[in-house]
């Protein structure tokens, strides 16, 4: 990914973490490795980390990595692309540290409580293609303030970009608003969430 940001840097911007899936087979020296990636990438962003309780991954490995992306989000100013599967009472030891960095609960499916807690610390909200196959996907469409509101697809797995048009079609049809209207602030959304200050 960091070759593709450095052939296109106006189009591409690398996200550079340890996903909670494969934390077993991470090397001792997975910290130091990042932090040298994110010095060689100012405008890198940190994720997709995070905490998932459906995977065979020790708990107390998946919330000591996040931890040490938390704190690599603050210390260099990036923005975390989260993960959080079925993880809502583990984030609980985590809302107060994520508070202080820019983040977004990626391809949220979860509750409108976990919604509301999330927004309660600052987090972006983003929806794939597979969040509307949810039976309150248009609750939580409708609960996500505008300007805190992101889309993606989270392909190969849940999408394709392809399908990001249908998706925010029936966001803005949730939202009772104009297509453009809902596409353009996204996009500023999207903007301001990458921008590495």
């Amino acid at each position: 990914m960091c070759k593709l940001a450095a052939e296109f840097p106006s189009r591409v911007v690398p996200a550079l973490g340890l996903h909670p899936w494969y934390l077993q087979n991470c090397s001792k020296d997975w910290r130091k490795n990042l932090q040298e990636l994110l010095e060689q990438n100012p405008k890198a962003l940190i994720g997709e980390c995070g905490l998932d309780r459906l995977k065979d991954v020790p708990p107390n490995l998946q919330k000591e990595i996040f931890a040490e992306h938390i704190y690599l989000a603050k210390e260099y100013k990036r923005p975390m692309l989260v993960h959080a599967v079925k993880a809502q009472n583990w984030l609980e030891g985590f809302w107060t540290s994520l508070k202080e960095v820019r983040f977004v609960l990626h391809s949220f499916s979860g509750s409108v409580e976990l919604l509301e807690r999330a927004l309660s610390f600052g987090a972006y909200i983003s929806f794939c293609p597979q969040t509307r196959a949810r039976k309150n996907f248009k609750e939580l469409a409708q609960a996500v303030p505008l300007q805190k509101l992101l889309l993606e697809s989270d392909g190969p797995y849940q999408g394709n970009p392809a399908d990001i048009s249908a998706l925010a079609k029936d966001v803005a049809e949730c939202k009772n608003m104009e297509l453009k209207e809902l596409a353009a602030e996204v996009y500023k959304n999207s903007r301001e969430f990458i921008d590495v200050r």
